[in-house]
C-alpha cells in the first residue's frame, strides 16, 4: 500500500470481495494480490524456494518497478528488510 497509507478494514474488504472502492489504483492492486497471495498460502510449503517466488509472483504482479521500489523502501524503514552484499551480486535479507 501507498507509504503511510491503510485503508479501513471496510474498504479492504470491499476490494476482496470485489465492490467498486475509490483509492489509489496501486493500492488497490496491491490489496488484491496480498489477498490472491493469503488464499494459496496453505497450499505452499514453506521451505520451498519456488513456493517462494510464486507467493512473491502474486504479490508483485501488475506492479510497476517504481510501485515495487516503493514497497522496498518501505519495508526497509520499518526494518523488516535489509540489502546484503554488493548491488549486482548482493540479497535481501528478512529481519
Amino acid at each position: 500500500m501507498s507509504e503511510g497509507y491503510t485503508p479501513p478494514l471496510e474498504q479492504a474488504s470491499d476490494v476482496i470481495n470485489g465492490k467498486r472502492v475509490s483509492g489509489p489504483p496501486q493500492d488497490i492492486l496491491e490489496a488484491k494480490n496480498a489477498y490472491e497471495a493469503y488464499e494459496r498460502i496453505s497450499e505452499m510449503d514453506p521451505y520451498s524456494i519456488d513456493d517462494l517466488l510464486a507467493a512473491h509472483g502474486i504479490m508483485m504482479d501488475g506492479l510497476t518497478p517504481r510501485q515495487v521500489e516503493r514497497i522496498l523502501a518501505k519495508l526497509k524503514k520499518e526494518g523488516k528488510i535489509a540489502r546484503r552484499g554488493a548491488r549486482k551480486n548482493g540479497y535481501w535479507e528478512v529481519l
